[in-house]
């Protein structure tokens, strides 16, 4: 995520070479990290976030995008464990891609999909909020901006965007 992010593409393309062999690698079936979940799950989802990544990275808003899709889907087909087995939600991260590429209907529904998951996550509610503001829907957007700031009024950090 790193190279990707610092615009080292050659790098980060070698860790997702790197991570897509670990993913497929049935060595990893054996390992279980939650309830029934194997640590190959884990590493699907992040060779598909990696894969967004790099997209992004690379200007291919529509590869970011399937990539990241994906990922969801994994994410979605893994079992319910607490605390979650992956770090944050794919969706914010497919949230912010969707409104990058000029998609905030579509992000908005990501984002309500994210907080049926994850009631009241200020992560969430920001992007919501951005996205309800991109279609001009300025008295919902206001009203997610409110429970955004509710639920993140003890934070030490502002936040900008729906993902890091």
């Amino acid at each position: 995520m790193a190279a990707a992010r610092q615009q080292r593409p050659d790098d980060a393309q070698a860790h997702l070479a790197a991570l897509a062999k670990a993913a497929a690698d049935p060595m990893f079936e054996k390992y279980v990290v939650g309830p029934q979940r194997s640590l190959s799950r884990t590493l699907k989802v992040a060779e598909r976030v990696l894969a967004g990544e790099l997209a992004a990275a690379r200007q291919d808003a529509k590869g970011a995008i399937a990539a990241l899709e994906q990922a969801v889907a994994l994410e979605d087909a893994n079992p319910y464990f607490e605390p979650p087995l992956w770090h944050q939600p794919v969706r914010h991260a497919l949230g912010a891609r969707l409104l990058a590429a000029g998609k905030p209907a579509q992000a908005e529904k990501v984002y309500r999909q994210d907080l049926r998951h994850n009631p009241d996550n200020g992560w969430a509610l920001r992007g919501l909020a951005q996205s309800l503001k991109a279609q001009g829907k300025h008295k919902q957007a206001a009203v997610a901006e409110e429970q955004q700031r509710k639920a993140w009024q003890h934070a030490d950090v502002q936040l900008t965007a729906s993902a890091m």
